[in-house]
């Protein structure tokens, strides 16, 4: 039985539609690339307390309101995970990488070019691609 490693993810937007996101330590897998913010779930936690945990403990926000935005299966050759998205859509606080990382606040458009100045991991692709998607119904609306 393969193990699936479960992460929980958190989208935050600017008023101008970007999307916060991290630098990966080297040391980690997928190291010196970016992400969203979140990580593991512990033992005994469940989703909604291990992405506030995740978000004071990396970013410094408390968030207030969060809505599950999608999940994702995905299996890269060394791990297998489970990504628990969700939208943070109210939060206090300003968000800033308290875990010494780069941060940055990019566009869409910016992070779904896959350039090497701002390339996510695998699995964070299909988050950009629903992020595009619903941007799209709502400027159509």
């Amino acid at each position: 039985m393969t193990i699936r490693l479960h992460v929980v993810v958190g989208i935050l937007r600017d008023n101008e539609g970007r999307i916060f996101i991290t630098l990966r330590d080297k040391s980690k897998h997928k190291g010196g690339l970016w992400e969203f913010p979140g990580g593991k779930v512990e033992e005994g936690e469940d989703s909604h307390e291990a992405i506030r945990r995740e978000l004071r403990e990396e970013i410094s926000i408390e968030a207030v309101e969060i809505q599950h935005y999608m999940d994702i299966f995905h299996d890269y050759e060394d791990l297998n995970v489970y990504l628990e998205v969700f939208s943070v859509t109210k939060y206090h606080g300003r968000a800033e990488a308290s875990e010494g990382q780069a941060q940055a606040w990019v566009s869409i458009d910016t992070a779904m070019r896959s350039d090497p100045e701002f390339r996510l991991p695998e699995a964070n692709y299909p988050i950009l691609q629903k992020l595009v998607t619903d941007a799209a119904h709502v400027d159509s609306d």
